[in-house]
C-alpha cells in the first residue's frame, strides 16, 4: 500500500455547510482510494502468488530428499502438504498474504464509503433545498403574540433561589 495513503475516517467526513467544495471532492476521494484498491489487490495478487510459488518449491524439495524432511517411509501427497504447510517459507508467504488481503478488504470497505458519502451529499443537498436548514419564521398573524410574549418574558421579575 503506498505509504501516502492511510485510510482515515476524516476522508468520510462532511461539511454540510459547504456542499459546493465537498461535491468537488467526492470524484478525487473517489478516484485516489479506487485506484488505491485496485494497487493493493494487486499487492494480494501478487501475495498469493508467491504462497503458490513456495508450496511448489518446497514442495518439490520435498520431493527430492524426503528424509531431510524426516519422511523414513512411503511418501504420500497428505505427507506431502503437511510438510510444505509447516516450513518457515511456506509460513512466511502465507502471513504477507494475509496482511496484503487484510488491507484490501480495508481500502474496499473505505471504497464502499465513499459511495455512501456521496449518498449522503445528495440527501444533504436534497435538505438544502428543501431549506431544511434554514431559520424558523413566526407566521404572519402569528407575529404580533409572539412580540408581547417576549416583552411580557424580558420585564418580568426575576425569582431569587432563596424564594423559590
Amino acid at each position: 500500500m503506498n505509504e501516502n495513503a492511510k485510510p482515515t475516517e476524516s476522508v468520510l467526513e462532511i461539511d454540510e455547510y459547504n456542499l459546493e467544495r465537498e461535491w468537488s471532492r467526492q470524484p478525487k476521494l473517489y478516484f485516489q482510494w479506487a485506484k488505491e484498491a485496485a494497487d493493493v489487490r494487486l499487492e494480494m495478487d501478487e501475495a498469493k502468488a508467491a504462497v503458490e510459488m513456495a508450496r511448489a518449491e518446497v514442495s518439490s524439495l520435498v520431493r527430492a530428499a524426503p528424509e531431510t524432511f524426516g519422511v523414513d517411509g512411503k511418501l504420500t501427497e497428505k505427507a506431502i502438504d503437511v510438510i510444505v504447510s509447516q516450513h518457515v517459507v511456506c509460513i512466511g508467504a502465507v502471513r504477507k498474504f494475509g496482511r496484503a488481503r487484510h488491507q484490501y478488504e480495508i481500502v474496499s470497505a473505505l471504497v464502499s464509503a465513499l459511495e455512501q458519502r456521496k449518498s449522503a451529499l445528495e440527501n444533504l443537498v436534497r435538505l438544502h433545498l428543501a431549506n431544511y436548514y434554514s431559520d424558523p419564521r413566526t407566521p404572519k398573524d402569528e407575529q404580533g403574540k409572539l412580540e408581547e410574549m417576549q416583552k411580557d418574558h424580558a420585564f418580568r421579575p426575576r425569582r431569587r433561589k432563596e424564594d423559590a
